[in-house]
């Protein structure tokens, strides 16, 4: 695997600064999620609650993404979906910056 980029100090202050409301907690999310990103796919209209709880929260917005990596993956051969989620919306926009993966060794 690659090395990790580092957040900008750019987008680390967008993303606490970020109006986040209506408020969703992460285990609503999770419910919806595959849903959501079924809407997102298909470029039906998204749930704007889900949306902004995606683009706020790092770690959904991370599980977001995968997800809708791997249903595009599935449905084009392939095609990347990279930053479908975030495309000009939130403190997430553009950047490809992730978190280094956790290491499953002690």
């Amino acid at each position: 695997m690659g090395p990790s980029v580092a957040p900008s100090l750019q987008d680390v202050v967008a993303a606490l600064t970020f109006d986040a409301g209506p408020y969703l907690s992460c285990d609503e999310c999770f419910d919806r999620l595959c849903a959501y990103v079924e809407q997102v796919a298909t470029n039906r209209q998204s749930d704007p609650v889900m949306r902004r709880h995606v683009e706020a929260c790092l770690v959904c917005g991370e599980d977001a993404q995968f997800l809708l990596e791997v249903v595009v993956a599935d449905r084009v051969g392939g095609r990347a979906a990279s930053n479908l989620l975030s495309r000009g919306r939130g403190p997430r926009a553009g950047s490809d910056a992730r978190p280094a993966p956790r290491s499953s060794t002690r």
